[in-house]
């Protein structure tokens, strides 16, 4: 069996939301959930990421690392 290689993809936009979500100015950990669809290919498999489920501050506990809240699952 040949080596698949693994890789995610997103528009420009989802990256830049992402970006703006997970990147604290305190340092801390952040987190969200994504839509997302595979994509297969004979050596290759891609996790094309659509849009990203931003949580509302009472769906997580910023703590150092993070945690979030079952309702927001």
């Amino acid at each position: 069996m040949s080596k698949v290689e693994r890789s995610v993809a997103m528009t420009e936009e989802v990256e830049g939301a992402a970006r703006l979500h997970l990147l604290r100015h305190d340092g801390q950990e952040d987190l969200c959930f994504a839509l997302w669809h595979p994509s297969n290919g004979r050596t290759r498999q891609t996790a094309l990421i659509e849009r990203l489920v931003l949580p509302a501050l009472s769906d997580r506990n910023v703590h150092g690392n993070v945690s979030f809240q079952p309702a927001y699952f």
